[in-house]
């Protein structure tokens, strides 16, 4: 029996440029991988995160905060998620506030 369903957010629920951005083959466990597992848990701030992530890449932090303002949420999955919610459970984990 299904109990939840989880749908990740980057790359499934939004647009994911960050890798054609940085050029990076997303299954390198390249310098970006540790960068993005150091935001997602916390123990980097999202502003040092654009920080690194432009001097990384020898970039404005504009330019790469830019990248993220181009994302698209997918909104045909989004429609059917809120259809998922009458069978199944579905958490609500709120993303971090990402100051544009």
């Amino acid at each position: 029996m299904i109990k939840a369903i989880i749908f990740d957010y980057f790359g499934v629920i939004t647009s994911d440029n960050f890798w054609q951005f940085t050029g990076e083959d997303i299954n390198d466990a390249g310098n970006f991988h540790q960068l993005i597992a150091k935001v997602n848990t916390g123990s980097l701030r999202w502003q040092t995160f654009i920080d690194d992530v432009a001097q990384e890449l020898h970039r404005t932090p504009q330019a790469v905060m830019e990248m993220y303002k181009n994302e698209r949420i997918d909104l045909e999955l989004l429609g059917y998620i809120k259809h998922l919610r009458h069978r199944y459970k579905l958490p609500y984990l709120p993303m971090p506030v990402m100051n544009f």
